[in-house]
């Protein structure tokens, strides 16, 4: 997807009538974006000249929440997928103790409508009105009513006509912990929201629970004395483009609305298995992140606000009877697929055991043994087994295999066996009496990847990333910067990013929580190359506090919308190159960040004392316009 694309598709679109409109601020109306996000909040609001409204979601995917902490449902519709002869439906109300007794909030009188055509839900006379219990006296906490004399039907529609509980406006509070029919199954596809007496302005808020693949989400609203309608729907696209290795391809992620990521090729680590874009609540911003600070209004929260959630494939605990100093068992199962990150047995007696801890029981339904090439030469196993284990002592065989790849093979298990350990069993190699494994992969029954995990707020990259973000409409004509949460100083640092067509357009090689600010006052039309480190000197010790530092550069004055080319180098002060932190990296809108963990070009922690940075930008198709700056960057205790 396309800059071009990515901003038009951000652009709020919105269908209303006269009496009634929907107005979506969460993700936009006619939004359509790939996200790694597995839930999708939609926040918004009606807009009428009042009376009783009935907003309806209807979602390929599946509402997470009908407890009430969000907006309360006050009927839903099951399909079941193909007719089927339901017996009822069973509730799951939530029952709270109180001094008078239990309280449940389950519905008392249900309307049931029933058909094989989506459409025949909305009929005007229910199928059935069945009288439903509370669920208190239940020791499983349900309450079950029976379908009498329904004919099969694919479709269920539930309404509540009374319920345990009122609300102020008299109509029924239910709050439910979940629902399934008897006899069948089914899923969600649309929840509705009755608003008796609606006011002018109804805010509303639904969380859902998207699904691999395309989720298309369509609201309506209905004004039921007027009969007018108003509609909106966004396409959202669950993608999981770092679930088969290093992508190929620019890979652009969003949530919508305000906020999108485009990664090129080359930018995105290999063990990378997840990136969620998280919309936080401005108000929640601490207050002493941003008070007193020299360029924001400290008057007023963020405009808008975002945090990250890197999803990263770590190392499985693993030994071998036979390893390399350097190189252990664990480099087999650590996500990264090349040379050195290699365990290597050599010169060492058959068999050799390998064994790592899958650190709980999965269903292991295939292995993928990618061994080392170099110089014509293939360290594989030529001749080994699978086996498996629950409890780490006793071993159950799973696969032999005697037909080995140079390169990658898979060896695939038959069904149903599962383990919490596994243990490849070398027994001949390709090199004689030599192994190196680049990785050991496991997929589960449904060709899922196993791996360990850890979640990191702070993400970084290999090359420059680029983060569109979007002023809200309300904020077009004010003053506004982007800027970067520092994690070490808790203190925002401005971006120098410039406003283009109502979007700030900045690159960065390591996200970390971004937000929107109305500033003091305009900064100054820098016509120079600015450089500046949001800390100088650093402690890159690993004890949390300013363990990294950012370079903000910027071309400034009037390049701010042509692309620039830059190059930022670490130097000792013998000249000798300790890093490249960017290579003629382009950035689209003059504006970009670089971080330094105070670690050198073969990942080693620099010594502590001085460095010389390099920093040079040239813009595109501007021949006078480049620009070189030196200064020094210490690296402290």
């Amino acid at each position: 997807m396309k800059r071009a694309v990515v901003a038009a598709l951000l652009a709020a679109v919105c269908s209303a009538s006269a009496d009634v409109q929907i107005e979506l601020t969460h993700p936009l109306a006619g939004a359509r974006f790939s996200t790694n996000n597995p839930t999708l909040i939609l926040e918004g609001r009606l807009i009428s000249d009042g009376g009783p409204l009935l907003l309806s979601i209807d979602a390929t995917a599946a509402p997470s929440a009908l407890d009430g902490s969000e907006t309360h449902i006050s009927e839903l519709a099951l399909d079941a997928g193909r007719q089927t002869s339901a017996a009822g439906v069973v509730f799951q109300p939530v029952i709270e103790r109180t001094e008078r007794g239990w309280k449940s909030y389950g519905p008392r009188i249900v309307e049931v409508w029933t058909g094989n055509d989506s459409s025949a839900l909305q009929a005007a006379a229910p199928s059935a009105v069945l009288t439903c219990p509370s669920g208190v006296s239940d020791p499983r906490q349900e309450a079950a009513v029976r379908f009498d004399n329904l004919p099969p039907s694919r479709f269920y529609r539930l309404r509540w006509r009374h319920g345990w509980q009122r609300r102020p406006d008299g109509t029924p509070h239910v709050r439910l912990k979940g629902i399934a029919l008897i006899a069948g199954s089914a899923q969600i596809v649309q929840t509705g929201t009755f608003f008796a007496q609606a006011d002018a302005e109804v805010t509303f808020k639904r969380t859902i629970q998207l699904r691999p693949g395309a989720n298309r989400i369509r609201l309506f609203v209905l004004q039921l004395e007027t009969g007018e309608r108003a509609s909106a729907e966004v396409e959202a696209e669950l993608a999981d483009p770092f679930g088969g290795g290093t992508p190929e391809e620019t890979v652009v992620l969003s949530d919508g609305s305000g906020l999108t990521i485009e990664m090129p090729p080359g930018s995105v680590d290999e063990t990378m298995r997840g990136l969620r874009l998280i919309r936080m609540d401005p108000q929640e911003t601490p207050l002493a992140s941003y008070r007193g600070h020299r360029l924001i209004d400290d008057r007023r929260p963020p405009l808008l606000a975002y945090r990250f959630e890197g999803l990263f494939q770590t190392a499985f605990e693993a030994e071998a009877s036979a390893s390399l100093p350097g190189q252990p068992a664990s480099l087999a199962v650590d996500g990264r697929t090349a040379y050195p990150s290699t365990w290597v047995a050599a010169r060492a007696p058959f068999p050799i055991r390998w064994k790592v801890d899958l650190g709980r029981v999965e269903t292991i339904g295939r292995v993928v043994v990618r061994a080392h090439q170099e110089g014509g030469i293939s360290y594989s196993p030529s001749k080994a087994s699978i086996w498996l284990s629950t409890d780490g002592a006793r071993f159950q065989l799973a696969q032999e295999a005697d037909q080995f790849n140079d390169g990658a093979t898979a060896i695939d298990l038959p069904p149903g066996l599962s383990g919490r350990w596994a243990e490849l069993f070398i027994e001949e190699g390709k090199a004689g009496h030599t192994i190196q494994i680049n990785e050991i992969e496991f997929y589960d029954a449904s060709g899922a990847r196993v791996a360990a995990q850890e979640s990191q707020s702070e993400i970084p990259f290999l090359n420059p990333v680029l983060a569109a973000v979007r002023v809200p409409s309300t904020a077009e004509d004010q003053q506004i910067g982007l800027f970067f949460l520092d994690a070490s100083t808790n203190r925002w640092e401005w971006t120098r990013a410039a406003q283009v067509g109502g979007l700030f357009h900045f690159e960065t090689n390591a996200l970390a929580p971004l937000a929107l600010f109305q500033m003091r006052s305009a900064p100054s039309d820098e016509r120079s190359f600015t450089v500046q480190w949001s800390l100088n000197p650093f402690s890159p010790n690993g004890d949390g506090r300013a363990d990294r530092s950012r370079l903000f550069l910027n071309m400034g004055g009037n390049l701010h919308n042509r692309p620039v080319w830059y190059t930022v180098k670490i130097y000792d002060l013998r000249g000798m190159l300790i890093r490249t932190l960017a290579d003629r990296a382009k950035a689209s809108a003059g504006a970009m960040s670089v971080e330094w963990d105070g670690v050198d070009r073969n990942g080693q922690a620099a010594p502590i004392g001085p460095y010389v940075y390099f920093a040079q930008a040239h813009v595109e198709d501007v021949k006078a316009a480049a620009a070189v700056f030196r200064g020094l960057i210490v690296i402290a205790r």
